[in-house]
């Protein structure tokens, strides 16, 4: 009997649904958004079905054409902004800080960082 192999599991991008979103919203069809995008309609449908990710260059030309939040899309690309990859870098303690803001539901205001409290 012959071993099954084992394939991790296929990771996809959630870019692509948000994006097939954003482009069906706006009436164009897969083919026209390649063309637009300057890319090929086979890599545009692996975009859409997260099988591609997308080029910080390409994901800004998303963002440009939907008038999209940059920062959400290069997120759900895997990818940080680059303003926010290096504060990462340069500040030690960034994921820490991120991770108890989350934990204590914190909010920012005008006055700076507040604890929100439970409700």
């Amino acid at each position: 009997m012959k071993k099954k192999e084992c394939k991790p599991p296929r990771w996809t991008y959630p870019i692509g649904k948000y994006v097939r979103m954003l482009r069906k919203q706006s009436g164009v069809s897969g083919k026209q958004m390649a063309m637009m995008m300057g890319v090929t309609d086979v890599y545009w449908r692996y975009v859409e079905n997260g099988n591609a990710n997308p080029s910080p260059e390409l994901i800004e030309k998303i963002a440009l054409h939907f008038h999209a939040d940059l920062d959400r899309l290069m997120i759900l690309g895997g990818r940080l902004p680059k303003d926010i990859e290096q504060i990462v870098l340069n500040t030690p303690h960034a994921f820490e800080f991120l991770r108890k803001a989350d934990r204590e539901k914190w909010s920012l205001d005008v006055s700076g960082w507040t604890a929100v409290p439970d409700v």
